[in-house]
């Protein structure tokens, strides 16, 4: 399922539909290492940042997990998402990087395999059929900015809305 914050670019609206609102969930933002152990300066993940403080004024317990911090590897980093136990997983995609997002996320489903993952950025905006269709380790995308929509789908996974068509 394709989302966005503009509903006439093919994406879904959602609406409120539960008047039993569940727990919240944990989500985890996630950034990956697209230079595959060759990171060569640290830059904070701001677009996740935007995320994760619409999220959280929204009553999610949100952490954005930065591949770039102190890690002894890829396992201790995927050790660290797990113990949070989130139940919704998002990441970031840009084009030049699909095959590095691909095979970390692939190994990021295995290990939060009840989390429902959600891919974003320029990529799955600009080609989200092919996103979904190429990558089975993410449940849903997102297209475009969607700093509100992600709160909106936070909700429809949680239980508390449900997606029509928009």
């Amino acid at each position: 399922m394709i989302l966005s914050d503009q509903p006439e670019q093919g994406g879904s609206a959602a609406t409120a539909s539960s008047a039993h609102p569940s727990p919240k969930l944990r989500i985890a933002l996630v950034t990956y290492d697209v230079k595959e152990g060759r990171v060569f300066g640290r830059y904070p993940p701001l677009h996740l940042c935007v995320l994760a403080t619409n999220l959280a004024r929204a009553g999610y317990e949100v952490r954005v997990f930065d591949y770039t911090g102190t890690h002894a590897g890829i396992d201790e980093y995927f050790r660290e998402i797990r113990d949070f136990r989130p139940g919704m997983v998002g990441m970031s995609c840009f084009t030049p990087y699909v095959a590095s997002l691909h095979r970390i996320s692939t190994r990021l489903r295995e290990a939060v395999p009840e989390a429902a993952m959600v891919i974003g950025g320029y990529h799955p905006t600009v080609l989200p059929v092919w996103t979904l269709d190429n990558m089975p380790q993410f449940d849903y995308g997102m297209q475009g900015e969607c700093d509100h929509c992600v709160v909106e789908l936070a909700e429809m996974i949680g239980g508390s809305r449900r997606m029509s068509k928009g």
